[in-house]
């Protein structure tokens, strides 16, 4: 059966739009928080110890993106991480409530909005010395979606979808009191199939996003100065495999993303009656190299968090 040039140009617009929402990690998988956040309010956070360990962060941001057909994007969100470590194991949840809003200028200009929970993501690991100098954390990632994909009617918080995940981090501190320490990290996500409401010929119908993948990396420097911090990284991100189908056709083939986003972070650490705390500020640049047609152009990005031991 054939599908008909209008259904098809419509819904090709509309894949257009969403396609970079598709291959864009939702802000509980982001790695650059995450790292942040994850070592904000511990000096010692390279250095497990036997006792255990909680620590709660919220973190405010704010995302403005821009894509190179001209779709231009804010996303406004609170997260909230809770990790809980013993000895060199680690577990971790973490989940954000926000709004992202994207104005569209084709084919007729229109804004749509999304206001909901991210997803529950789920990780743990455990941490190794591989010398004196030099640790590494293996790590496995699972995230719950809070509801259902609804990227394909213009706006989305969040992926939709259960994603299962690998990570593996290393630190090696190259100045004798551990406070200057080079970081990395590779991570492998793996975001499962599950069909997507879409106005088609203005009507809804379901559509099939396929699985989609992302692989990051990220390399950082990280100091310490008493209570100062301050760390610069890079992340590169190379997401393949999304696709989006009907019970008609293949509407598009596999589309791969390549971004680069720099990104610093500055933390200041001080004690709330005993407990150690802290509060750190960020910001983060980035852009798409691949495609240069639905992709990011522009993406700017700045946070703040506080956090608190327990």
């Amino acid at each position: 059966m054939a599908c008909s040039y209008k259904k098809y140009l419509c819904i090709s617009i509309i894949f257009a739009g969403c396609s970079t929402d598709m291959n864009s990690i939702s802000d509980v998988y982001n790695m650059k928080v995450a790292e942040t956040t994850q070592r904000i309010v511990s000096l010692n956070a390279l250095t497990p110890s036997n006792e255990d360990h909680f620590r709660t962060t919220i973190t405010f941001l704010e995302q403005v993106r821009t894509t190179y057909n001209h779709i231009h994007q804010t996303n406004s969100a609170g997260l909230v991480t809770l990790f809980y470590s013993l000895g060199a194991w680690y577990s971790r949840l973490e989940t954000a409530l926000g709004n992202v809003t994207n104005s569209y200028p084709f084919p007729v200009p229109f804004v749509a909005s999304y206001t909901n929970l991210d997803d529950l993501l789920f990780s743990g690991g455990y941490t190794f010395d591989i010398h004196e100098n030099t640790k590494v954390t293996a790590a496995g990632l699972f995230g719950i979606p809070a509801h259902r994909d609804v990227g394909l009617l213009g706006a989305q918080f969040g992926t939709g979808r259960v994603g299962l995940g690998v990570q593996l981090d290393a630190s090696y501190a190259y100045s004798k009191n551990r406070d200057h320490v080079l970081l990395g990290a590779i991570r492998y996500i793996h975001l499962i199939s599950r069909e997507s409401p879409a106005l088609d010929s203005q009507e809804l119908n379901l559509f099939d996003l396929s699985s989609s993948n992302a692989i990051d990396f990220l390399y950082a420097l990280h100091n310490s100065w008493g209570k100062h911090q301050w760390e610069i990284g890079y992340n590169a991100t190379f997401s393949f495999g999304a696709r989006i189908r009907s019970a008609i056709v293949d509407i598009y083939q596999p589309v791969q993303f390549i971004r680069s986003s720099f990104y610093t972070t500055y933390a200041y650490t001080f004690a709330i009656r005993k407990h150690e705390s802290g509060m750190s500020i960020g910001f983060s640049y980035g852009a798409d190299h691949v495609p240069d047609d639905t992709g990011y152009k522009h993406m700017g990005a700045g946070w703040f968090t506080w956090g608190m031991d327990f």
